[in-house]
């Protein structure tokens, strides 16, 4: 394993860190200035217009930074008179997609490595790896115990004042609007973190996960 992410790390991964951070840090501040517009100024359409420019500013810089890297890595050219244009933007992701899914190809089997057993033990071992290094500020199994101690004074209150079988009604309703708001807001989480790692999905060990799946999924063909 340590061998294979060593490998990847030095020949395959697209390190565009400054891409990533700039693109983070680039929205935050853009979110502050929206902010300022709109409390302080009362400037909800100019700070909107602003925001939405800016965006689109920062996604080309971030885009050309995620461009000149990959060119790097593929050892070509880069035209800059056509990285304006999306057919040409869209090709270099997919040739460096081929690249990363040709170097994993090779590398299994130069290292005897590409049976489907070994690929899974490979993903799975990576995946243990990968959880270990994510620092988990929230911790769901307190958050769900406390909410359960204010679900059941809640239920308690509820069949005191409304009576147990009103009361166990009204729990089952506000349970499935609480369910439908949580799935909402995990929908609309996912979604903000993808958009937030848009310029690391050529990198780091998900990436390698989902090429090592890549393997399998030949593999079992």
């Amino acid at each position: 394993m340590e061998k294979l992410i060593y490998q990847y790390n030095k020949n395959c991964n697209l390190t565009s860190k400054s891409a990533n951070r700039l693109w983070k840090m680039g929205q935050v501040i853009i979110l502050l200035i929206f902010s300022i517009f709109y409390i302080l100024y009362k400037e909800f359409l100019i700070g909107f217009c602003i925001s939405i420019i800016s965006i689109l500013i920062l996604y080309f810089i971030c885009t050309y930074i995620e461009i000149v890297k990959i060119c790097n890595k593929l050892q070509i050219n880069l035209e800059k008179k056509k990285i304006y244009k999306r057919g040409y933007r869209r090709g270099l992701y997919e040739e460096f997609n081929i690249f990363q899914k040709k170097w994993i190809t090779d590398y299994c089997k130069q290292n005897k490595i590409d049976k489907i057993e070994k690929l899974k033990l490979l993903r799975e071992e990576l995946e243990r790896k990968q959880d270990n290094s994510i620092i988990k500020y929230i911790d769901p199994i307190i958050i769900g115990t406390l909410l359960l101690s204010v679900w059941e004074v809640l239920v308690q209150k509820m069949s005191e004042k409304f009576g147990t079988m009103n009361a166990i009604i009204i729990c089952t309703m506000l349970a499935v609007i609480l369910s439908i708001v949580i799935g909402w807001l995990r929908k609309e989480w996912q979604e903000q973190k993808d958009f937030m790692s848009i310029f690391n999905r050529f990198s780091g060990y998900n990436r390698l996960s989902n090429l090592l799946l890549y393997r399998i999924l030949k593999t079992n063909r």
